[in-house]
Parts: structure tokens; C-alpha cells; sequence
């Protein structure tokens, strides 16, 4: 199962490109709409589909429904943008600003790395201490149900972090109080 996941990665990276991208456009409902939505329905439908065919599911099998959800992720990603994105953005020349991209975005990398290591960490260190695999199921589970928080959180991130870039360069630092504020009573 881990090389039909490794096969669906690199549209998976896409879909997500995608989200940056249309959010950063300001159509941050239309791309969770696509990525939260339309993504987990189209595989858990391939799933039912599966399951309605009597097929005996696997893992791989399981893993496998994800594939198509990605790339009608990816369709569905593209043809927004071509709608949402100015003319004139998609024929602009690059800009080479990678030294101060990659100084600016380490905090971003920093973040993201720590979160994957920690979500991952119980999962790795039960199976290198040979737990049970129902104890390993269970944990996993538990840490899937928890990961709501973390789903909620991610998306009013995606929905506040473009206007919290316009203030944090605007040095608004009463409009990013307003704004964590406003974050903080949706969530």
C-alpha cells in the first residue's frame, strides 16, 4: 500500500500547490471546498463503490480510492484558477528572490516539519517498540479523531493567513489582534 500512496504523492502535492494558490487569490472557500470536500467524498466514495461490489477491501485497495480523489482534486484545482487568477499573473515573468524566500519561509518549514514529526512520533515509536498492532490501530484512531482540532485549525488558517500577510506587511498590529480574535471565535 505504500507504493500505490507513493504513486498519488506527487498529484497530492499539486492539489495542495493548488490550495496555496487559490487561497492566496483570495477564493479560500472555493479551494477548502475542493481540498475538505470534494477530495475525502470522491475517495470514500470509491470506497462505497468497492464495498458495494463486494470486493474485499484491503489497505491497498483503500489507499488506492485516494489516487482518483487527487486528480479530480487536481482537475478541479486547475480549472478554478484559470478562473480565478488575474490574466496578467499567469504571463508575468518570474522574479529570482530564492535567498530571501528561503530566509523568509524557514519558520513556515520549521512549523510544518514539527508537526508532521509530532503527529507521526506515537505511531513510529509504538511500532519500534513492538507494540500490538490493535494497541498501534488504537492509537492511531484516537490521534485521527483528535486531528479535527488540528483540521479546524488548518482551515482558518487558510482562511485568515492571506489577509494576516496584508497586515503583518501593512505593520497593522491592532488589525492582526482584531483578526486573531475574530480566528479565535470561530474556531
Amino acid at each position: 500500500s505504500v507504493a500505490v500512496a507513493a504513486l498519488a504523492v506527487p498529484v497530492g502535492a499539486l492539489v495542495h500547490f493548488g490550495l496555496e494558490a487559490l487561497t492566496a487569490s483570495g477564493h479560500k472557500v472555493a479551494a477548502l471546498a475542493i481540498f475538505r470536500i470534494a477530495v475525502p467524498a470522491t475517495a470514500l466514495a470509491g470506497i462505497g463503490i468497492l464495498l458495494a461490489l463486494r470486493v474485499e477491501l484491503s489497505a491497498t485497495l483503500a489507499v488506492a480510492c485516494w489516487g482518483p480523489a487527487w486528480l479530480l482534486g487536481l482537475v478541479l484545482m486547475v480549472l478554478a484558477g484559470r478562473r480565478s487568477l488575474p490574466l496578467a499573473l499567469r504571463h508575468a515573468a518570474p522574479l529570482d528572490q530564492t535567498p530571501h524566500w528561503r530566509v523568509e519561509s524557514r519558520p513556515f518549514f520549521v512549523y510544518r516539519m514539527a508537526l508532521g514529526l509530532l503527529g507521526q512520533s506515537g505511531l513510529i515509536a509504538m511500532a519500534w517498540l513492538q507494540a500490538p498492532a490493535a494497541a498501534i490501530g488504537a492509537y492511531a484512531a484516537a490521534a485521527g479523531t483528535a486531528g479535527l482540532a488540528t483540521v479546524l485549525a488548518t482551515a482558518t488558517n487558510r482562511a485568515y493567513g492571506r489577509r494576516l500577510s496584508i497586515l503583518l506587511e501593512r505593520g497593522d498590529h491592532l488589525g492582526v489582534l482584531r483578526l486573531r480574535r475574530e480566528r479565535l471565535s470561530w474556531l
